[in-house]
């Protein structure tokens, strides 16, 4: 019955085993596919490495299908008593067209057998190893007369690496592509250079021919001949001549003509501009489209991963609390801390795969937002409640107050401006030393427009923020303070989502802060029933005292 609960419900999944100190099968939870040769099982099961929490083997292709082997010892105290083996069924990426896509079709992902075997594709497809390590890093290798250039890349605590290849041709089309453009060019500049030379020639012999030419045309009482100046010489003076004795002639003649030229001209170029407008909309269009699809694809991918990763953080989290509770036998207390600590990451693992899930429903315009109406205060109260732990054990001080008689309804979604508040409140804590002050106070306020209000003010004598960083802060994965040696843990998802939410709900969060002295977020929604004048002074909820003032009253 506890090796059944092991096995996923699926009827395709092998089963999970319980073996003796000697390898040998003592309990199964079903039957494997008959096709799986049973010396190829045990084979799998006696080489599979069972270090002191459990590993994972190479990859296996009994019967055709990758499967990947995984045990764990079963102790009693010191001693092993024997091993939990499973064979788990690899199926084909559910995302492998979607990767596919993404890479392009010159490149291809193995998982493979790093200290040498078979090579593993995204369809789950077995590939001879074309060497019989895979190194570290850039290497080359020939399959079927073909040259490839790979990369390869160890998982750590596994017997595995990833492998990307592409054909050696393929890499090196681009450079040959350059060579070959640098040798046009080359071709290029030397006809131009003939071509220069053949005009220059000309240019010395032409304007003879054309003054001969166009002296002919006025004897014979042409007028319409002209000879280009261009020349400072004697040639140029008698062509000037020449031309000022035609232009009486031609004067009216050349004042239409100009007309004629010159809407001609603006008609090409209002041509040219209405053909580059058109180009340019295509352009804007097909951007549009392509940011749209690649901002579906970054979110669909946010949303597997996240949901993928949640999976196997609960499991641990899982088996963490079991052997807290002592299921598995007594734990000392150096192990209870371990396991403590064990138990408090997983916990922020999965509030962080939380916040990704919830940006990546956002964007993908997934996510659901419940329209009704909440109390203002009731809604504080209960984040206040959520944090109050965590304040205490920093030594900060946390307040609720509202500063109206009545009470406050806003229209929104109560869970997720609960949710909002947290996130603003967990911060402000954060990054708000021992013995500081964190306060949310709310109160109903009109803007210019007349629009009714509910606002939720989160101040903290913090560390505050800088003035060139007060808008960024909202970016998703953002923080005030980056680098490797920052102190204070996070992503940069809370305060990206939070704002996300508020203007889901109608409203927005401003932020005003002091670096040194602290920091104020206030969260605006619309107010129900046209509330949101200011009444008198109500209440404080939670006991730590009168909220701080870090910017002033609102």
């Amino acid at each position: 019955a506890a090796l059944e609960r092991l096995r996923p419900p699926t009827d395709s999944m092998p089963p999970a085993e319980l073996l003796d100190a000697e390898r040998r099968p003592l309990l199964a939870s079903g039957e494997y596919p008959p096709e799986w040769p049973a010396e190829a099982i045990d084979r799998q099961r006696r080489g599979a490495p069972a270090p002191d929490s459990g590993g994972y083997g190479p990859i296996a292709f009994p019967g055709g299908h990758a499967a990947l082997p995984m045990a764990t010892p079963v102790r009693d105290g010191r001693r092993v008593l024997g091993y939990l083996f499973q064979l788990r069924r690899v199926s084909p990426s559910a995302n492998a067209r979607q990767i596919q896509q993404l890479i392009g079709p010159s490149i291809t992902v193995y998982l493979a057998n790093a200290d040498g075997g078979p090579w593993m594709t995204l369809r789950a497809t077995s590939t001879p190893a074309p060497v019989p390590r895979v190194p570290a890093g850039l290497f080359s290798y020939s399959r079927n007369e073909t040259e490839y250039l790979a990369h390869a890349d160890r998982i750590a605590d596994t017997p595995w690496a990833f492998v990307v290849e592409t054909p050696l041709a393929v890499a090196l089309a681009r450079p040959a592509s350059f060579l070959r453009l640098e040798v046009a060019a080359a071709v290029l500049l030397m006809l131009a250079g003939a071509l220069g030379a053949w005009l220059l020639s000309r240019r010395i012999t032409r304007p003879l021919k054309r003054l001969a030419r166009a002296s002919s045309a006025l004897a014979a009482g042409d007028y319409t001949q002209r000879v280009a100046p261009g020349r400072a010489d004697e040639l140029g003076t008698l062509a000037r001549t020449f031309n000022r004795m035609a232009e009486q002639v031609r004067s009216a003649h050349d004042a239409l003509q100009g007309k004629f030229e010159e809407a001609h001209a603006l008609a090409e170029e209002l041509e040219r501009a209405n053909t580059e407008l058109r180009r340019a909309m295509a352009e804007a269009e097909t951007a549009r489209a392509e940011a749209e699809a690649a901002n579906r694809a970054k979110s669909d991918f946010l949303a597997t991963m996240s949901h993928e990763i949640r999976t196997p953080i609960n499991a641990i989290v899982g088996y963490t609390e079991l052997l807290r509770l002592g299921v598995t036998g007594p734990v000392t207390e150096a192990q209870r801390t371990q396991l403590d600590r064990v138990y408090l990451s997983g916990k922020h693992l999965i509030a962080l795969v939380d916040e990704v899930l919830d940006l990546a429903r956002v964007e993908a315009g997934t996510l659901r937002i419940e329209r009704s109406v909440g109390v203002a205060m009731e809604t504080a109260a209960g984040a206040v409640a959520i944090l109050r732990p965590q304040a205490d054990r920093k030594g900060v001080g946390l307040a609720t107050g509202c500063r109206c008689a009545a009470p406050l309804h806003y229209r929104g979604d109560p869970n997720r401006v609960r949710q909002i508040l947290v996130n603003l409140l967990s911060n402000a804590i954060k990054f708000t030393g021992a013995a500081g002050r964190v306060a949310v106070n709310c109160f109903g306020a009109a803007d210019a427009d007349g629009m009714a209000w509910v606002r939720f003010a989160v101040e903290d004598t913090g560390i505050g923020i800088e003035p060139d960083h007060l808008e960024r802060i909202f970016e998703p994965f953002v923080q005030a303070e980056t680098g490797y040696t920052r102190g204070y843990a996070g992503v940069g998802l809370g305060l990206a989502i939070s704002r996300r939410l508020a203007r889901m709900m109608g409203g927005d969060i401003d932020v005003e802060s002091t670096p040194g002295v602290g920091s104020r977020f206030t969260l605006r929604l619309p107010a129900e029933g046209g509330e949101g004048g200011e009444g008198g002074e109500g209440g404080e909820v939670g006991g730590a005292g009168e909220a701080p003032s870090v910017r002033g009253s609102a």
